[in-house]
């Protein structure tokens, strides 16, 4: 799998291309500009050299945007030379991800969670022919089964909301370098970096193809409440037997969402969320 693991990242939904920006051209710009001459020239180990001290100076300053696109950039030059680059890189995304500060380590979460979904569509058939295997080694993501991917690939985006209220105080803004603002708009979508995290959580846990094997009282969608206009649904008790449903857990997320924006001048975020709830359960 060597060389398709940066691929993957560029195709991320959210990540945009790392083109410098028109400002006046800083420090960082300057040290971006020689990391892609010498991508250019095919030199990925002076690139590569650059990058760690671009990494170095971000950790040191906590510039959240610059030490992820560092991390990044380091991913990317070492699946340029090293075999079973994807192994390695997701291990070195994790151990990134276990040691990173706020507000680094919920995005180097959610952005695991994406990689390792994007690795079972991308492998598809192989999961669907397999069951539990006898040589499953926990650190061989090949050796894996359908239910430890989605296990995992849960409790990344479960991880990367671990800390509410500090994302909820935390603009989006905080990622412009790296995070795709879509729309003119789409700031007021997304204005916060917890609204960012917790759309796309929701998004995967109100995935059908991510369900396992459910148990008899497994949640359903079947409560008329699940309709009733937002005020009424963020106060809502959603209870279950079930209580690892992603489904239930989706809601859970969307209720936290909308409870939040509801007292918003601009109710943009809370419509959008809300719409998102409706087609959901409906």
């Amino acid at each position: 799998m060597k060389k398709i693991f940066f691929a993957w990242l560029l195709s991320l939904s959210w990540l945009i291309n790392t083109a410098q920006t028109q400002t006046a051209m800083n420090e960082y710009e300057k040290q971006w500009q020689q990391v892609q001459e010498n991508i250019n020239k095919g030199l990925p180990e002076s690139a590569l050299k650059t990058v760690n001290a671009i990494y170095e100076k971000a950790k040191k300053e906590a510039n959240a945007a610059q030490l992820t696109k560092a991390i990044i950039y380091q991913l990317q030059l070492t699946d340029y030379k090293e075999e079973n680059a994807f192994a390695q890189n997701l291990k070195r995304l994790e151990n990134e991800a276990t040691t990173a500060q706020f507000p680094v380590k919920p995005l180097l979460h959610s952005m695991l969670a994406e990689l390792y979904w994007r690795y079972y569509e991308n492998n598809r058939w192989k999961f669907n022919q397999r069951t539990q295997t006898t040589d499953f080694k926990n650190e061989d993501i090949e050796t894996w089964t359908l239910a430890k991917l989605v296990e995992v690939t849960a409790n990344h985006y479960q991880l990367s909301l671990a800390n509410p209220e500090k994302a909820k105080t935390t603009p989006v803004s905080v990622y412009e370098l790296i995070i795709n603002r879509g729309t003119p708009n789409g700031r007021k979508f997304r204005p916060t970096l917890y609204d960012f995290l917790a759309h796309r959580a929701v998004d995967f846990f109100m995935n059908e193809e991510n369900s396992l094997p459910k148990p008899v009282y497994s949640f359903k969608l079947d409560n008329a409440a699940y309709l009733s206009d937002d005020e009424a649904f963020t106060k809502l008790t959603l209870t279950s037997k079930d209580t690892a449903s992603f489904h239930l857990q989706a809601l859970e997320v969307l209720q936290q969402i909308m409870a939040f924006h509801q007292k918003d001048q601009d109710l943009t975020a809370l419509a959008d969320a809300d719409l998102k709830r409706l087609t959901f359960v409906k």
